[in-house]
């Protein structure tokens, strides 16, 4: 049963209502977005891009980003977000498989999503994003917190049951923390916003000193 909701395009069935509940979601997109430094133009690969908010976020900030996602009906969605202006761009294919190159992309995204797919799938995801960034890279994973560990994350969860896919609560119920150690990433950074609610979890193939930090130390709430 919670395959379907992977492979049949669950949101992409109503890509405009999924549009539209979205904005709810900004704050915490653009607060994501905000946490690179400024510095020089990144290349980014913005996975599961869904209708591409993520995407467009970091696109804003003057970065060169790819967004990616099987879905066909949300990527149309996500194509209105291009202009002139923003190096914004996206691709259809399976985020399991992508036609892409290894080691060539600073930075892989992974917004509220690893949510969505069932853990084969997304052990899948985290092995082939590991393989597009370049070996100083970081993968970035924004998405819901274990109710565990914060009264808001407690909250969220109730709240979340009510619409989220079947796949929500086995996610919550195995943790973020197992898929990373399960394709052998190493997690640099953890930090909490939407009063402890949602978790930004930096990732790099390995710890390498002296890269720099891409993202900047302050108080998110």
């Amino acid at each position: 049963m919670q395959d379907k909701y992977y492979n049949n395009g669950w949101f992409g069935r109503h890509p405009g209502v999924y549009e539209k509940t979205d904005v709810f979601m900004k704050y915490l997109r653009s607060k994501a977005a905000s946490r690179l430094l400024a510095g020089p133009k990144l290349k980014i690969l913005d996975i599961a891009t869904g209708t591409g908010s993520q995407g467009y976020e970091f696109a804003l900030l003057g970065h060169s980003v790819i967004g990616i996602d099987l879905d066909l009906k949300m990527l149309l969605k996500a194509q209105n977000k291009q202009n002139e202006r923003l190096d914004l761009g996206f691709l259809h294919a399976d985020v399991t498989n992508m036609p892409l190159a290894a080691n060539q992309f600073d930075m892989a995204v992974i917004s509220f999503a690893m949510h969505d797919v069932p853990q084969a799938i997304g052990l899948g995801l985290l092995v082939e994003a590991s393989r597009v960034i370049k070996p100083e890279g970081v993968i970035y994973i924004i998405d819901y917190e274990e109710p565990r560990f914060t009264a808001a994350a407690k909250i969220l969860y109730r709240i979340a049951l009510l619409y989220e896919s079947p796949n929500f609560k086995p996610f919550i119920q195995t943790g973020l923390k197992s898929y990373w150690i399960q394709t052998g990433l190493e997690m640099i950074q953890k930090e909490r916003l939407a009063w402890g609610a949602v978790q930004l979890v930096r990732l790099m193939k390995s710890y390498v000193s002296g890269t720099g930090d891409l993202f900047a130390a302050v108080n998110l709430e």
